[in-house]
């Protein structure tokens, strides 16, 4: 795995990009994308520019609570996907390979939630989900984590990382649709990360399209 395993990934990563390139380019633009664009074409001058004030301000919020959702989305990756297997390994009593295994089971249960906690937002909202799943990561993170230290077994690490994998998929289910959904048709949002070395978060920007 150190000398080219680890590769493999990247391999896989490669082939995607040029999938999603190729879907990109041939996907056409939503019906209610195109009958947006229609009727601000149409709009006269004045009305046209109270709807930009609009569309500013709700830009802000939407900004602001956009950092709300990635910062707990980054914090439920890093919990369930980066920092278990290291923690499980030192702390639960297992090795590292019982770990990482422990990990993929934990991921693959939030995988196979995505689209069921996608589907039920439509139906649903996706407020219950973004703060169920903010709640659920400030009750049950000390008595799971204690579950594991106090447990120390593979099946008590798999029991609690199937509970983490709950909150999750709630976050991971909706967050694109979610920070898409707080802009405006006619805005757009994007981020890219500063320099490896510097270490520092994502800047997230706003632009009009």
């Amino acid at each position: 795995m150190q000398a080219w395993g680890w590769r493999i990934p990247f391999m896989f990563g490669a082939f995607l990009a040029v999938m999603v390139l190729y879907l990109r380019r041939r996907v056409e633009e939503t019906p209610v994308f195109s009958d947006s664009d229609q009727t601000e074409s149409s709009q006269d001058s004045g009305a046209l520019s109270q709807s930009n004030d609009r569309t500013q301000l709700s830009s802000v919020k939407g900004f602001f609570l956009t950092i709300g959702i990635t910062a707990l989305w980054a914090v439920t990756s890093f919990v369930t996907i980066n920092y278990m297997p290291t923690f499980t390994s030192k702390f639960a009593g297992i090795n590292q390979q019982e770990a990482l295994w422990a990990t993929c089971i934990g991921c693959f249960l939030a995988v196979v939630l995505f689209p069921l906690a996608g589907h039920l937002s439509d139906r649903f909202g996706r407020r219950p989900f973004i703060l169920g799943s903010a709640i659920a990561y400030v009750v049950l993170s000390v008595p799971l984590f204690l579950l594991i230290v106090n447990g120390r077994s593979l099946l008590t690490v798999i029991v609690a990382q199937g509970l983490f994998a709950l909150p999750t998929a709630a976050i991971a289910g909706v967050g694109t649709a979610t920070v898409t959904e707080l802009f405006a048709l006619r805005r757009r949002g994007f981020s890219f990360p500063s320099q490896p070395r510097s270490r520092s978060p994502c800047s997230v920007v706003l632009a009009d399209s």
